[in-house]
C-alpha cells in the first residue's frame, strides 16, 4: 500500500511533464488577434487528467487530501473512487488564454464544481467569449468568457466545473499559428 507521502513525491520527470504538456486547442478564439475578437469565438481543449498529473498536483500544491490520492480512502467516500483536485481540472482554462494570446492577464475567475473528475476521464475545457472592452491608450481589450469543463458519462459530455473569467488581452499578444 502506498502512502500518503510517497504518493505525493512525483519524480522530476513527472513534475517537467506536467508543465511542458503542450494544449491542442481548437475553435475560432485560436486564429484571431486581439483586435478581431467577437463575442461568440471560442476554444476548446482536451486533456487527460491521469495519476501522474494528480500526484504532481499534490506535491507541489501541498493539497494532500486522500480523496485524490489514496484508493483506499477515496473508496469510501461518496465519490466511491479517486477523484481529482478541482483546481487541477479548471487550470486549462487559463492554459488556453496563454496558448492563444501570450501576455494576457487574468483579472478574475469564478468557478462551481458541479460533479467529480475521476482519475484518467478526459476533459473538454471550453472558453466563450461574452463580452469585450476595448481598454484606452491602446492597453488591449478585457475579455469575458463563459468557461465549462465537461466529461464523458454514459456518452453524453456533462458539466463538472461552469464559471467565467475576465482576462486582459494586451494589444501586443497575438494568436498562435
Amino acid at each position: 500500500m502506498r502512502t500518503m507521502r510517497n504518493a505525493c513525491r512525483p519524480g522530476r520527470q513527472q513534475v517537467k511533464r506536467f508543465f511542458t504538456t503542450s494544449l491542442l486547442i481548437e475553435g475560432t478564439l485560436r486564429s484571431r488577434n486581439p483586435g478581431q475578437l467577437l463575442v461568440g469565438d471560442s476554444a476548446t481543449t482536451l486533456v487527460r487528467v491521469d495519476d501522474a498529473k494528480v500526484s504532481a498536483f499534490a506535491a507541489l500544491t501541498g493539497d494532500l487530501n486522500p480523496v485524490h490520492l489514496d484508493e483506499v480512502v477515496a473508496s469510501k467516500t461518496r465519490f466511491g473512487q479517486r477523484i481529482a483536485h478541482g483546481l487541477l481540472v479548471a487550470g486549462a482554462i487559463p492554459a488556453i488564454f496563454a496558448t492563444c494570446f501570450p501576455g494576457s492577464v487574468y483579472r478574475s475567475q469564478t468557478l462551481s464544481f458541479v460533479a467529480p473528475v475521476y482519475i484518467n476521464d478526459q476533459v473538454k475545457t471550453t472558453i466563450v467569449v461574452a463580452k469585450i472592452v476595448t481598454q484606452p491608450r491602446n492597453l488591449g481589450s478585457l475579455i469575458s468568457c463563459s468557461t465549462t469543463c465537461q466529461v464523458q458519462r454514459t456518452g453524453i459530455w456533462a458539466d463538472v466545473i461552469r464559471g467565467s473569467a475576465d482576462v486582459l488581452i494586451p494589444m501586443g499578444s497575438f494568436a498562435s499559428s
